[in-house]
């Protein structure tokens, strides 16, 4: 790797895009997102593609993942462009599906590059990290009922709901039910006035509500991206793989009293994973609120998918005649305690996610999931000496510590800090010993679901024990539960109910069965 090949291919990425119209750019990308997420009849005669280009194949050659096309969106909206001038002047063709797929060609070479100049082999683990939180999200799909489910029901309820629609004029529920209308319609062709959604119940104020949160005019994007890479730049080194997404706030661009959602896919991500930036600005008392709602919701899932698991919630006992909180969730089974969770509903932040060193630079989050972990080892303390006089604990028991993202994707390293500094903390109680210290399993809720999904209860209970072996550090729980865990069951049905959490949610879906 050198830092003159870097520059090289940086300066033909950038000066390609310095030459794009930026509504011909957004529209080809468009196009290519339709190609390839299985609906290319909505790009026929849009741009020209050959047939080898319609893949949904994550090796294929001829794919350019959307990862990628979230990078080169952020670098058209901040990149300088190339002003016209008398004489011959050269645009860039957004009409051919090869332009595009010669750019992601090109930021693959700055990619390399850039990692070879920044990177080491001892990072390679942190850097699994990185790459695991940029693309897993895309691979896992960001759009199913369990995903709506889950972000309405942690943010979407109590006073949470009545913060967002104190704040925006417009309810959880409403606004989710138009981002999913306004994805299909939207999705449909791109640059297009105004939709129309009202067929399914939706009001023109509820839509213009909506699209307020949604959107963003094209020439306030550029500003906004700009400032969202100079703070990068100016926090930390900057890696053009890893910079925030404008996108992800604000998946609608407007220009002309027409709009475009380039990666569509995004509305909905904003409309529930995005929920959490909504409900942060109303303080703790609503971050705790989604904490506790995210424990139930845990605990109607396993209960939904494995009747025989009885998942109670946190209890209070007394310790030194002071009271104390059991771990989040106690799951029993047969009158025994065979699991404990500890429950983290705190969202990700772009520090935790690819900072060079995301334990340091997102300290405060992760020293509540080392909390956590103490929390359940000084519970295990407690039931072994007697202090915690509630049902008995199983011998096998372990703790899960759960996430509502993936904190500890893909990185043993991160794992194995935070175990150390939880055994920190448990060695100024010397009543807490290493039996009491026993593993711990990681895992993000949308893990717990699939394994959920095609697992017995012994088998859950057995890809946890799995997952905090020597022998699965750093591993997915589900590719754990995969490997080790033997057949997987037939994969089960969502089993929690939407009519009282969403009750249009009917009237969507048969919107949604008309497409492709």
């Amino acid at each position: 790797m050198s830092r003159h090949r870097f520059k090289l291919y940086l300066n033909r990425y950038n000066h390609a895009l310095s030459l794009a119209d930026d509504g011909a750019f957004l529209r080809l990308i468009w196009a290519v997102n339709a190609i390839q997420s299985g609906m290319e009849r909505r790009a026929r005669g849009i741009i020209e593609y050959p047939r080898e280009a319609i893949t949904q194949s994550i090796p294929d050659q001829y794919t350019i993942h959307k990862w990628e096309l979230e990078t080169i969106i952020m670098s058209l909206l901040t990149i300088s462009k190339d002003r016209p001038r008398k004489g011959r002047f050269r645009y860039l063709n957004c009409n051919q599906y090869r332009t595009l797929r010669q750019i992601a060609h090109i930021l693959r070479q700055v990619e390399n590059e850039e990692y070879g100049l920044a990177g080491s082999s001892e990072d390679v683990f942190d850097e699994m990290h990185r790459i695991a939180q940029r693309q897993f999200g895309w691979q896992r799909g960001l759009f199913n009922v369990e995903v709506l489910y889950r972000y309405v029901f942690v943010y979407g309820q109590g006073k949470c709901a009545e913060y967002f629609k104190e704040r925006y004029g417009i309810s959880v529920s409403t606004f989710l039910k138009v981002s999913i209308a306004a994805t299909l319609v939207i999705g449909e062709r791109p640059w297009q006035n105004k939709p129309t959604v009202g067929d399914v119940g939706i009001t023109p104020e509820q839509l213009d509500k909506a699209l307020a949160i949604l959107s963003i005019d094209l020439d306030e994007a550029r500003t906004k991206a700009g400032q969202m890479v100079a703070q990068v730049r100016q926090n930390g080194r900057f890696r053009i793989a890893y910079q925030p997404n404008l996108l992800r706030q604000h998946p609608i661009i407007t220009t002309k009293n027409v709009m475009i959602a380039p990666l569509w896919q995004l509305i909905i991500y904003r409309a529930t994973v995005g929920l959490f930036h909504d409900i942060q600005t109303g303080g703790q008392a609503l971050i705790t609120e989604a904490g506790h709602n995210f424990e139930v919701y845990v605990r109607s899932l396993i209960k939904g998918y494995l009747p025989s698991f009885e998942p109670g919630g946190e209890e209070k006992y007394t310790y030194k005649k002071n009271p104390i909180d059991t771990p989040d969730i106690l799951l029993r089974k047969g009158g025994k305690i065979v699991a404990v969770f500890e429950c983290k509903a705190t969202k990700l932040t772009y520090a935790a996610q690819f900072a060079e060193n995301p334990f340091d630079e997102a300290a405060d989050k992760y020293k509540q999931l080392v909390k956590g972990i103490f929390q359940i080892w000084r519970f295990f303390s407690h039931a072994r000496r007697g202090i915690f006089k509630g049902d008995p604990v199983s011998p096998e028991a372990m703790g899960v510590l759960l996430t509502l993202d993936s904190w500890m994707q893909m990185s043993s390293g991160l794992r194995d800090r935070a175990l150390a500094e939880a055994k920190t903390l448990t060695e100024l109680d010397p009543e807490i010993t290493d039996e009491d210290r026993r593993p711990i399993a990681f895992a993000a809720a949308s893990e717990l679901d699939s394994i959920l999904r095609v697992s017995t209860d012994n088998e859950l209970l057995q890809a946890f024990t799995d997952a905090a072996s020597d022998n699965y550090r750093g591993w997915a729980i589900f590719e754990v539960r995969r490997d080790a865990g033997g057949p997987l069951s037939e994969s089960k049905l969502f089993p929690l109910d939407f009519s009282a959490l969403l009750p249009w949610f009917d009237d969507i879906s048969k919107m949604a069965s008309v497409e492709e």
